[in-house]
């Protein structure tokens, strides 16, 4: 145990001992309070002597009670192991120790404040060098950094920090730009794309990227049967390399989603010389893996990116367990902040999970819920951030209408010749969906049918057998800022949700379909391709749409290139931050930002 630990046991025990004021004890009830020997409680007092934190004059005698009076406060005592502690990275550690219910009230509030602090963009500036360091709390963990295997947001997020792919999609004009290609040219009507690749890209490793680099990118895509996203990339028959800044894909179809496919976080550039590891992922992104353990992440600025090294010196991840996070849920102080809110892409839906038998292969069953769950009243009796009813994946093509029924949706429930079974509906660990959950839940109580609800943990998409356990799965899709990616993605991943719960009738039909989005040569038809998948499987009730979402950033006002992605999460690429006059002469400077 350390010796801040033992003296703030000590003080705890004596807690109603101001400092400077006098107490009698022995040397035996210290030994009792501090769990030790008499030697090593000797030991132990004869440190706090040394720090200055206690007066002890011990008095001759078995047994005789000596003077003892404390220096050093509990506040402070706790101030400083809780310093320590962060400083150690022992976050996890720090959160319980901050939130002890030995402490009193007062200290616990000083000591959470503190925590929170901790957290954000720190900026010091010691002998004249200015260190710019972003640390994020993250109650999600990483379960894989590998873009070909990556499921979710967080992780989609952090991937495009530390890799690059060919090309970029561009919102704005609906177009894509230059990323590690600078240009290419399609040929045969699209059944070949050449990209010319820029020279001099370096690698975190060290090496300069060629076109082996992403024909080895591409064959492992292809070839390796673990990657859940492989079948998307099915439509590349082979990768040729015509020199070191040429390559060449050829197709077995021309096919117009490819530059979409090329353009995904899935295609991420990898290194041909080096086995991709968790621990050390090797990209061209403007950050480089420094550190990548169970509860921590750190990230450094790639000083030899080829777009311009980065302004953050470093970006560290941290884990903290959301039964920890609740306890310390002090707000952002706000001064000197500014708020913005966006509509978060995709929207939130129930899925019926049609590889697992039950009672909800009858359509009517489900039709009977889709009379029940109804966005418009979730959007209306639960609130923000639900703010539009939802019946499209698409925001703009959604109707704002009520399906709620509560005749038909008896009418159905007869029809299905339903008996009482008990129906299991699993949903993600986010208060919005266990909220919606448990309002369906009471809705279906008011016709007979039981529900019954379980939260469950984000890394269950990479568990596929648990997903047989339920009947339904109540998920919120969030979309990129490329709606016919998302989409394709949503459709056709094996790491999809939506994609999980389909069985193999389904599958086939939908496959076909996606055939016919790939072969439309504009954007505006694909997504008129993509608009009858939704309204097929909206029709057959295998999915109910329920609503879209407003989101809040909340962030300081001395942060600069703020950037949104489509997943509502800022681009640390641009990020930077600009230092008052008042703040420059400074050691330490901190500003608060939320990151979702």
């Amino acid at each position: 145990m350390d010796i801040l630990e033992h003296y703030i046991n000590m003080r705890l025990s004596f807690s109603e001992v101001k400092e400077h004021e006098e107490v009698y004890t022995t040397t035996g009830e210290l030994a009792g309070i501090l769990s030790c020997t008499m030697r090593n409680t000797n030991l132990i007092v004869k440190k706090f002597l040394e720090q200055e934190w206690v007066c002890w004059s011990p008095q001759k005698g078995r047994g005789r009670k000596s003077p003892l009076k404390f220096r050093l406060s509990l506040l402070e005592a706790a101030r400083m192991y809780l310093d320590q502690l962060t400083e150690e990275k022992r976050i996890e550690e720090a959160y319980i120790f901050a939130t002890s219910s030995h402490f009193p009230s007062y200290v616990k509030e000083v000591l959470v404040s503190l925590l929170q602090d901790h957290f954000g963009l720190q900026s010091t500036n010691k002998t004249n060098q200015r260190l710019d360091i972003l640390k994020i709390p993250t109650d999600a963990q990483i379960h894989t950094l590998d873009p070909t295997k990556i499921a979710i947001v967080h992780e989609a997020h952090i991937a495009s920090q530390i890799f690059d792919t060919l090309i970029r999609y561009d919102k704005a004009n609906q177009s894509f730009q230059p990323g590690l290609a600078l240009a290419w040219e399609e040929k045969l009507s699209g059944k070949e794309w050449t990209f010319y690749l820029r020279k001099g890209v370096l690698f975190h490793h060290g090496r300069t990227m060629t076109s082996k680099d992403i024909q080895y990118t591409f064959n492992r895509l292809r070839s390796d049967k673990t990657i859940p996203t492989r079948e998307m990339f099915d439509c590349i028959e082979k990768v040729e390399v015509y020199d070191d800044i040429t390559v060449n894909f050829v197709l077995k179809e021309p096919s117009y989603l490819f530059l979409d496919l090329i353009s995904s976080f899935y295609a991420s550039i990898l290194p041909f010389d080096v086995n991709f590891t968790e621990k050390k992922p090797i990209g061209t992104g403007p950050f480089k893996v420094n550190r990548h353990e169970e509860h921590l992440l750190i990230l450094d600025a790639f000083q030899s990116y080829f777009e311009g090294r980065a302004f953050l010196d470093q970006i560290e991840y941290w884990y903290i367990p959301k039964s920890l996070t609740e306890e310390t849920n002090v707000p952002l102080k706000e001064n000197h902040h500014k708020k913005t809110t966006y509509k978060e892409l995709g929207s939130f839906f129930l899925a019926f999970n049609l590889q697992k038998p039950g009672i909800h292969h009858d359509q009517h069953f489900r039709l009977a819920l889709k009379h029940l769950l109804d966005g418009k009243r979730l959007v209306s009796e639960l609130g923000l951030p639900r703010r539009q009813a939802a019946s499209s994946f698409l925001d703009y093509k959604s109707k704002d209408r009520s399906l709620f029924n509560l005749d038909k949706a008896l009418e159905h429930l007869f029809l299905s010749g339903y008996k009482g079974e008990v129906i299991e509906v699993a949903t993600f660990r986010f208060k919005e969906g266990i909220e919606d959950m448990n309002w369906l839940k009471g809705m279906c109580e008011t016709v007979g049918i039981r529900l019954n609800v379980t939260t469950v943990p984000l890394s269950m998409i990479y568990s596929k057998n648990e997903v047989n356990k339920y009947d339904a799965f109540y998920v919120g899709e969030t979309f990129e800022e490329n709606e016919a990616l998302s989409l394709f993605i949503m459709y056709k991943s094996e790491n999809s949700v939506l994609r999980m719960i389909l069985n193999e009738p389904y599958r086939k039909k939908l496959d076909l379909m996606l055939e016919k989005v790939a072969g439309e040569s504009t954007l505006l038809n694909r997504i008129q391709q993509f608009l009858l998948i939704e309204e097929w499987l909206c029709k057959e009730a295998v999915i109910i749409l329920t609503y879209h979402t407003l989101e809040e950033q909340n962030y300081h006002q001395a942060l600069s290139g703020i950037e949104f992605s489509g997943y509502g999460m800022p681009n640390f690429r641009r990020l930077w931050v600009k230092r008052s006059r008042e703040e420059s002469g400074s050691e330490l400077v901190s500003y608060s930002i939320y990151i979702p």
